[in-house]
């Protein structure tokens, strides 16, 4: 005979035993629960994408304000040598930084409509 006779009935439901009646009575709802978890994390996605667009739009617009400044003011006001300038406008003119912004801005657009 197997030692299975001496095993004793617990006298208390075990402390997981709560959880799983919680999940049978949202059985029929997990579809609406998935649902509501996807909207959550599009919206914290959402939100993330915002405000990286809005981050590259103010390094780009703070760099183009500042290479036209150096362009505009007297020598004596400039503090950038020639080849900060230079990384400058390749920055800005190799169309990189716009390609990045504009595929972002085309991908979100797309999402909303």
């Amino acid at each position: 005979m197997a030692d299975t006779d001496n095993i004793p009935t617990p006298q208390t439901p075990p402390p997981w035993a709560s959880l799983s009646s919680k999940e049978e009575k949202q059985w029929g709802e997990l579809d609406t629960i998935k649902l509501n978890n996807d909207k959550g994390w599009l919206k914290a996605y959402g939100h993330v994408v915002i405000v990286v667009t809005y981050i590259i739009a103010s390094i780009f617009i703070v760099a183009f304000l500042i290479l036209a400044f150096h362009y505009l003011a007297p020598n004596s006001w400039t503090w950038l040598d020639q080849s900060q300038i230079n990384k400058i406008q390749s920055m800005l003119f190799s169309g990189s930084m716009g390609a990045i912004f504009i595929n972002t801005m085309r991908t979100q657009l797309s999402k909303a409509i």
